[in-house]
């Protein structure tokens, strides 16, 4: 069982998930920092279209695929990395507990 370092009890540990859905309107407005963090809203289909441009053109002999392609994948690596920090921050804020008594959040 955790325990709050500075006040050094227990039973008023909770999860932050737990204590942001307990939380008032205005208690929410009053505690932004214990939002959850926003989700990345990650769109695959551009990136995804820009490779399929550039096969395109690389199959018909055009040179200009090459680029395109190589775009297309920076920015699907881009969207990629994105969207895993978005799920990374996520889970973080998850596995955070905060004590009651005193507000102190801990990272178990």
């Amino acid at each position: 069982m955790a325990v709050c370092t500075r006040c050094k009890l227990g039973d008023r540990l909770t999860s932050l998930g737990r204590h942001w859905r307990t939380l008032s309107v205005d208690g929410r407005a009053e505690a932004p920092h214990l939002a959850p963090p926003v989700l990345c809203d990650a769109r695959y289909s551009p990136p995804v279209g820009l490779l399929a441009l550039g096969g395109g053109l690389l199959v018909t002999g055009s040179l200009l695929g090459l680029p395109v392609v190589a775009g297309g994948l920076v920015w699907l690596t881009a969207v990629r990395n994105s969207a895993f920090e978005a799920y990374r921050r996520y889970g973080e804020w998850k596995r955070k507990l905060i004590c009651a008594r005193c507000d102190l959040m801990l990272l178990p």
